[in-house]
């Protein structure tokens, strides 16, 4: 079975590192992770002040390490020593650690992969794939309010095959505006743009499959799920949000 190269930037992610890395840990190759902050921007109403400290000063470094050792992953840990001018240039220097052609999944430390039977069988038969980019669905835990399952999905480019022609930029002006964030975007190699993320509202007539794949419009769906913030979680709307999208999507959890 072919395994993912999962590059994280984490910073100050103690209460939650934990489920995301042993998520991870099953199809993880080797986990490159980036210990660091960027300035923050003062522009917008809720990040009024930069960063004053380079690396995380909560344990979660420690506590990365630890976890790692004791899964017997293999594993590059980078501590900055700096504060980063924009997380951009953070994501592509630790891309920059990981070998050309090798697959990558973006995950961050606030986040957690479910992982699917679709996913494990697609993982044995990567290398014959024409994909070369994958979006994946990112379930919000915007807050602890949800009683029933979000039909909200955004499909986020996340796996990929490690190129020179495929790194972050910042959003542009207008990027802001559809997305409202700072977070840096990654560059389609083909019209050399950033991509947007593209919110999926449950439009089960939209999804095509082809190949053993399934699609929306022209993005290629990588059968496997994020879930932001899993540090807030309830299990029974856990599950009822795991049930829906199985049926949804025709996938089954692991």
């Amino acid at each position: 079975m072919a395994k993912l190269n999962i590059f994280m930037n984490i910073y100050e992610e103690f209460p939650h590192i934990e489920h995301s890395i042993k998520s991870a840990a099953k199809i993880a190759k080797k986990f490159y992770i980036l210990d660091g902050t960027v300035k923050l921007f003062p522009a917008k109403p809720d990040y009024n002040s930069y960063a004053e400290v380079a690396s995380s000063r909560d344990g979660t470094l420690e506590l990365v390490k630890e976890l790692l050792k004791k899964l017997g992953a293999g594993y590059s840990i980078y501590e900055s020593t700096y504060i980063w001018e924009s997380e951009h240039l953070k994501k592509n220097w630790l891309l920059d650690k990981i070998p050309e052609g090798e697959w990558v999944l973006q995950l961050d430390g606030d986040e957690q992969l479910y992982l699917t039977n679709e996913a494990l069988a697609l993982l044995q038969r990567m290398d014959d794939l024409k994909e070369e980019t994958f979006d994946v669905p990112i379930i919000f835990h915007a807050d602890a309010s949800f009683k029933e399952p979000s039909r909200i999905a955004f499909l986020q480019p996340r796996i990929w095959r490690n190129s020179r022609n495929r790194r972050f930029r910042p959003p542009s002006k207008e990027q802001l505006v559809r997305i409202g964030s700072y977070s840096s975007l990654p560059v389609d190699p083909e019209v050399k743009r950033p991509v947007d993320p593209v919110s999926f509202s449950g439009e089960q007539e939209l999804l095509k499959r082809g190949g053993g794949l399934l699609y929306y419009g022209s993005r290629a769906i990588f059968p496997l799920f994020i879930f932001n913030n899993p540090a807030i979680r309830n299990v029974e709307r856990q599950k009822r949000r795991l049930i829906y999208y199985e049926r949804l999507f025709g996938i089954k959890f692991l």
